[in-house]
């Protein structure tokens, strides 16, 4: 996700529309908010994890906030085709490999 916030959104913006934009922002909320989802289901994992006396109420929290990360993720990975046509069809060849290059130099978080 830092992926595209670092690398794809600040060359994409400026060449689209205010609709187009408005897409982008949309995309880019939604990743911030899954990162959040995320950070906070491996923060309750490992709760879980060292817990020696884990809760019913800790196993919700967990399924809830997994359920969330899956609804944000999979709304996101919906509106992906979108982003890649606006991509495909505002930016050079030379920035969409400048992009992909940047994109498989970062580490991956597991």
């Amino acid at each position: 996700m830092q992926d595209e916030e670092a690398s794809l959104f600040p060359r994409l913006r400026p060449k689209l529309s205010s609709s187009e934009v408005a897409i982008v922002d949309s995309l880019e909320a939604q990743h911030v908010e899954a990162g959040a989802e995320y950070a906070d289901l491996k923060h309750l994992a490992a709760m879980l994890d060292i817990s020696e006396a884990t809760t019913v109420d800790a196993i919700a929290s967990y399924r809830d906030c997994a359920n969330r990360l899956r609804l944000v993720s999979g709304s996101y990975l919906r509106n992906d085709e979108i982003l890649t046509m606006l991509a495909k069809r505002s930016l050079s060849e030379l920035e969409i490999s400048a992009i992909s290059g940047g994109m498989r130099a970062r580490p991956r978080e597991v």
